[in-house]
């Protein structure tokens, strides 16, 4: 249910295309610009709710390579219930191959994503690194930062971007006036190193609960 659904794909006159299920509702962050922060219990609810749509992903051996707020989106409930998240566009995922070698699954040159929400292994070359679900799993942490701070946590040109992805620690202290083990965990998720951050989408989950 947090996943919109992709009913079709194909390719015409040499562009290819898929057809995605139309979610009818707001983004999360036109949500942020509009409200700035969201409130702490709400925000973990919505990283849980996205988390269960990376373990679908990670079932499925998909890598979606662009998480971030425009690509997550609060589905309009005509009931006034309790909104239901979406992951959309899938337009750059990434199938793997249980098999593939490191790297192999990379199949276009150059970076693949949003810069701002990027993990430092997608700036890495594709030989030197494999994106798997904990790529994700890095882009939700900057995600989840930029919901509870109003702005992602590094910025600038691409370049410095890229850097500060790659080799400046997060700066946990505007996280200050955050419970502790909220900042464990936001600190967990957006680890330079992969092995470092939770390894599965239900492990993070696991954490979010224990924190809620």
């Amino acid at each position: 249910p947090n996943v919109a659904r992709v009913s079709h794909y194909g390719e015409q006159d040499g562009e290819c295309f898929y057809v995605m299920e139309l979610v009818e509702g707001e983004t999360l962050e036109a949500k942020v610009r509009r409200e700035g922060p969201l409130p702490l219990a709400f925000a973990l609810e919505i990283i849980e709710q996205v988390a269960r749509a990376l373990a679908a992903a990670e079932a499925c051996g998909v890598v979606h390579r662009d998480i971030k707020p425009s690509n997550i989106m609060f589905e309009s409930d005509p009931g006034g219930g309790a909104p239901i998240v979406k992951v959309i566009d899938y337009g750059v995922a990434k199938v793997l191959a249980p098999e593939a070698e490191l790297g192999a699954e990379q199949t276009q040159t150059g970076f693949i994503g949003t810069p701002s929400f990027a993990s430092p292994e997608q700036f890495a070359p594709s030989e030197q690194t494999k994106i798997d679900t904990r790529s994700d799993i890095y882009s939700l942490g900057v995600t989840l930062w930029y919901m509870l701070a109003g702005q992602a946590p590094f910025g600038g040109s691409l370049a410095q971007v890229m850097s500060q992805h790659l080799h400046k620690p997060p700066p946990l202290e505007k996280l200050q006036s955050l419970p502790e083990c909220v900042r464990t965990v936001v600190g967990h998720m957006i680890e330079k190193d992969p092995a470092k951050r939770p390894q599965t989408p239900a492990a993070l989950r696991n954490e979010l609960e224990n924190c809620l």
